[in-house]
């Protein structure tokens, strides 16, 4: 360990204090100043004014410098958004489509599995709303037409075919709209509405937490009168506290708003007999504030179909079913008609009535319950919590069943997707961090819809001065960062928005019990990858912490990961607990990867380092050795195999001072640490302190300039920037009125950025570049978002680092992921011409030595094949039959729907058959089309005579004529040799006589060659025919073997 209470003074390069330097400077503009003068009688009026006049040139000069400096403008393009919709998904009448919400647009989705593609976006625009909306339900007489409701206290009416407005319905002007129901009164369709409309003498300064509003049930008609008329609201009633729910009952006789412990339920008149009518209110209480409320289907198992109920959900995880809703509101009726003698319950003295009804209690949640559903049977009801679990209530019975692990996050939300003719009912739910699950109501699979990126949305609310850890994964050029669980790391693509794979860092526990203390999740913090060096390992190196409690003796509790990648996949390599105790880790960096010398005597490291410093004061150095592992067992002759592993190699320490920032150089040789006042640089071989360095009061974050890191560059927290020049140890320059609150400066940049702090009035970022040799800046850019952390990402490859082609990747103060700078637009979708390319199909090695068309029959036989492989598809297309009847009896479909769908997924259609013979026919025709003798034809032949005809005829004469031996043929080995033969080409021995054939054969001058010299051995069996042309490069001529019967 290397502890260095004072700096160290080497004889050749003594240490260097800037401070009074910067004095002598600040004297000279002493000098200068008029106002550091005693008065203005201790020198003429004219030299006053003359400085006067030559320092307003001077600023003069310095606005029209910085005038000429061109600020560009960037668009920041959304990678991902925390903001998630609590509102359910809901689909259009014949299901083909669903329609989701995000912030104030509507979106449109195709509902065909898997890929869900998103057809549309509306609502975006000027007749947009302008706050978030709240609600979505289908039009109850046009399924061609959305309605929605919004925060800026408007309903609108969309056509979402063309994606147009049809009509705005405004309830309050600067009021909220939170929930809506269709109820249809009299043959006439309203629009109930929880409402909260602005108090006429609150304070704008508690706007925002909600205590200005008034709460109202309110109604308007859904088409008015005449297409020009504008339909007022009327009251229906008022609301104690901010309402979380409004259902309508399914006959539309009731309708209940749910506001703190009170459901207000609302009998509404069948026969209204005035326009302003208001319907009478009983509230029913409860022991707990609601979440959520949904009304029983018409039909259900209950036996009571006449009866209307609804079920709620309450904070504490208790869900109630209320019955006796007729009953209650005839002991109403009678109670007003008794008090006022007569009976029109219009006229009753108290038309809000407080009851308790008797209900049925059912509780499994540790937690809120979120939503609840009832399936269009009835027969089930369906909840979900923070837990992550789907619960299934068989009312009939009052058992449950569980569908647990859907995603590890709380859900907000839930749906249900009706079934039908072959289609299989599915229970949608949505996680807070937008990810989607969908449930089949009868096989039980959870299948993901839409997997996006997905971020952590409770990192925001815990600090907002925490940062997201951003880098580059240098393999695949994702981003990387935490997913919507703190511990897990995503890697996505930037360009698409689409997530590569994760990867769990720290397993943890993500639901804590209702009674015990909140468990604050582990999270990462730092993410570090090694350069992209060629032949070299890859690692990553992750620190992930949370606080310790008491058991755990408090503190921070950090962890050091090391990752070895495997070329698809990271796999953990070596972890350090607590590497610097209970401190905090402030900053994790890789060195570069040195390059091995094959001339070296010695072996030469390729592995790089990692620096990790904590606010303790102490850093230290990690690097990569060897251990031999053998392999198991006895007697083996393998080599052992070597395992790589990381630990500690030496730490630095500088009189106990805090480390905010460090940087290794370009070649791996020094480090430099930042203290705040002091900057300290070590040489990494020999861990000695080379200098140190002031020039800033404060300085934070440091880094490097240019690939021989002459230049080193410090920034304070909020303005000031000081550039040092290492060969002479000298402050370039300095200026602590820079702003700079992001400092980007690398080796492999000629140049650093100096993030300027987001401006809230405007909403920007502005950042500035600048050479480590001068102090004017070389370009002014803006992005039109608030960034609180940022990275850059690397130019592509092949490409060198250019000033004019920036691009960034960072994070807003809400958590949001932005991609900016230059060319953004410009930018192609990645896997555009790998999609292209997989549809054209590849031409074998036979067709490009001979041409496409030289082979037909082979594409005719891999046409064969892919049809039998359609019809194999076709049979699988929709699963495994037999998984239909899996699961409870009572929640199967009739058999009669079952039927058709079952014999449907056995047999294949007798109109596939026939299309598969229409295509074989069609793929023949088109052989014939194809003229192919071209390829023959073009090679010249010679003209066949008479002669080479005649001398055919009698070869096959000669050889039909040839008698057959009477004695069988002995049997011969599958090599041609005889048994006891030990010649190779199957002939007996030396001087054996042979049998020769009874007949000599003659042999025929083909067309292509010449046969001469023919000669019948008696001592030998084979009758062979040489061509004697020299050179001819012909084969010889093929070999006849004699018939056995005849020997000599």
């Amino acid at each position: 360990m290397v502890d260095e209470d004072m700096p160290l003074a080497g004889p050749s390069k003594p240490s260097l204090h800037v401070r009074p330097a910067r004095r002598s400077r600040k004297a000279k503009t002493k000098d200068v100043d008029p106002s550091s003068v005693a008065g203005p009688s201790s020198e003429p009026a004219e030299v006053e004014a003359a400085r006067l006049a030559r320092k307003e040139e001077k600023k003069k000069r310095k606005a029209m410098a910085a005038s000429r400096v061109r600020v560009d403008e960037w668009d920041c393009v959304p990678i991902a958004r925390t903001a998630v919709s609590k509102v359910p998904p809901i689909w259009s009448n014949d299901g083909r489509f669903y329609f989701t919400v995000s912030g104030s647009s509507i979106h449109v989705h195709s509902a065909t599995p898997p890929a869900y593609e998103r057809l549309s976006t509306f609502g975006t625009g000027e007749n947009g709303h302008s706050r978030s909306i709240t609600a979505i339900v289908l039009h109850p007489t046009n399924p061609m037409q959305l309605i929605t409701s919004a925060e800026d206290g408007t309903v609108k009416v969309w056509d979402w075919v063309d994606g147009r407005l049809v009509r705005t319905l405004t309830f309050a002007e600067n009021g909220k709209v939170w929930q809506i129901a269709l109820g249809l009164v009299s043959g006439k369709w309203f629009v109930f509405a929880n409402v909260g409309v602005p108090k006429q003498n609150h304070d704008p300064s508690k706007q925002g937490s909600g205590y200005y509003l008034h709460f109202r049930v309110m109604r308007i008609p859904l088409t008015p009168a005449t297409p020009a008329a504008h339909s007022q609201p009327f009251a229906v009633g008022k609301l104690s506290y901010n309402p979380t729910a409004l259902i309508i009952s399914p006959k539309f006789t009731y309708l209940v708003a749910l506001s703190a412990n009170k459901a207000y339920t609302y009998r509404l008149p069948s026969q209204p007999s005035a326009p302003s009518w208001k319907p009478s209110c009983v509230k029913f209480v409860s022991d707990q504030n609601f979440t959520c409320g949904a009304f029983a289907p018409d039909q259900t198992l209950s036996g009571r179909p006449d009866e209307e109920w609804f079920a709620t959900g309450d904070v504490k995880g208790v869900i109630r079913l209320w019955h006796g809703l007729t009953s209650a509101f005839r002991a109403v009726d009678s109670a007003a008609a008794a008090q006022v003698g007569s009976g029109d319950p219009s006229k009753a003295l108290f038309p809000d009535t407080e009851k308790r009804l008797p209900t049925t209690s059912l509780h499994w949640h540790a937690h809120a319950v979120s939503a609840i559903a009832f399936t269009p049977s009835g027969a089930q009801l369906l909840s979900v919590g923070e837990e992550s679990v789907l619960v299934q209530w068989h009312l009939a019975t009052g058992k449950k069943e569980y569908i647990p692990r859907l995603g590890g996050q709380p859900i907000i939300s839930l749906a249900v997707k009706a079934g039908g003719r072959g289609v299989e009912e599915e229970w949608w739910v949505r996680m807070v961090d937008g990810g989607v699950a969908r449930v089949g109501s009868a096989s039980g699979h959870v299948t993901t819809v839409g997997q996006g990126v997905r971020l952590d949305p409770l990192r925001p609310k815990h600090d907002s001065k925490l940062l997201y850890p951003l880098a580059v994964h240098p393999p695949t050029r994702s981003l990387v960062l935490p997913s919507s669980h703190a511990s897990t790391l995503q890697f996505i693509d930037a360009h698409s928005s689409s997530v590569l794979f994760d990867l769990e860092v720290a397993p943890s526990n993500r639901v804590s019990r209702r009674d015990e203390k909140e468990l604050e999740p582990v999270s990462v913090e730092h993410v570090a990858f090694t350069d992209d060096a060629p032949g070299a390992t890859r690692w990553m190196a992750t620190v992930e912490g949370r606080k310790g409690d008491e058991v755990e003796g408090g503190g921070l509790i950090k962890t050091l990961k090391f990752w070895k990648w495997q070329g698809d996949r990271y796999v953990l390599s070596t972890q350090f607990p607590r590497p610097h105790g209970s401190a905090d880790i402030t900053k994790i960096v890789f060195s570069s990867t040195p390059v091995a010398q094959a001339s070296s005597s010695q072996a030469q490291l390729t592995h790089p380092y990692l620096i990790t410093a904590s606010a303790d004061g102490t850093a230290k150095l990690w690097q990569v050795k060897q251990a031999k592992r053998p392999d198991q067992g006895k007697g083996t002759k393998k080599p052992a195999a070597i395992e790589l592993y990381w630990a500690n190699r030496s730490t630095f320490s500088y009189r106990s001072l805090p480390i905010y920032d460090s940087a290794f150089s370009a070649d791996s040789t020094i480090i430099a640490f930042a203290h705040g006042s002091i900057i300290t640089l070590w040489d990494v071989e020999k861990n000695v302190l080379l200098r140190a360095l002031d020039g800033l009061p404060d300085a934070r974050q440091i880094g490097f300039v240019g690939s021989e890191s002459r230049h080193l560059v410090a920034a304070q927290q909020q303005r000031g920037v000081a550039v040092w020049d290492l060969l002479s140890c000298e402050v370039v320059w300095s200026n602590v009125n820079t702003p700079c609150h992001r400092l980007l400066a690398s080796p492999q940049y000629p140049f650093f950025l100096a993030v300027h702090e987001p401006n809230h009035a405007e909403g920007t970022t502005a950042m500035t570049a600048y050479k480590p040799t001068t102090s004017s800046p070389l370009r002014t850019v803006k992005a039109n978002s608030k960034i609180n952390h940022l990275i850059l990402l690397p130019p592509p490859s092949g490409t060198a680092p250019s000033l004019r082609s920036l691009q960034f990747a960072g994070t807003s103060y809400f958590g949001e992921i932005y991609r900016f700078g230059d060319s953004i637009s410009k930018d192609v979708e990645v896997g555009t011409n790998s999609i292209k390319s997989s549809g054209e199909k590849q031409m074998s090695i036979w067709q490009e030595m001979f041409g496409k068309d030289a082979f037909l029959e082979v594409e005719g036989y891999e046409t064969i094949e892919d049809e039998i492989k359609a019809q194999e598809v076709a049979r699988k297309k929709t699963g495994n039959p037999a998984e239909v009847y899996e699961g409870a009896s009572h929640t199967l479909p009739p058999v009669s729907l079952l039927f058709d769908s079952f014999l449907e997924q056995i047999l294949v259609p007798k109109s596939a058959i026939k299309a598969v013979e229409a295509e074989e026919t069609i793929v023949y025709e088109q052989e014939d089309a194809i003229v192919a003798e071209s390829v023959v034809r073009q090679e010249k032949l010679r003209d066949v005579k008479q002669e080479d005809v005649d001398e055919l005829e009698a070869f096959f004469r000669d050889t039909l004529k040839t008698g057959e031996s009477s004695q069988k043929p002995k049997k011969l080995l599958p090599n041609g040799n005889a048994k006891g033969s030990k010649l190779p080409n199957g002939k007996g021995k030396v001087g054996e006589q042979m049998a020769t054939p009874s007949k000599a054969v003659k042999l025929v001058e083909t067309p292509n060659s010449t046969n001469k010299d023919v000669e019948e051995d008696e001592d030998d069996r084979e009758v062979v025919a040489q061509s004697t042309t020299p050179g001819s490069g012909k084969k010889r001529g093929k070999k006849r073997r004699a018939p056995k019967g005849e020997t000599s």
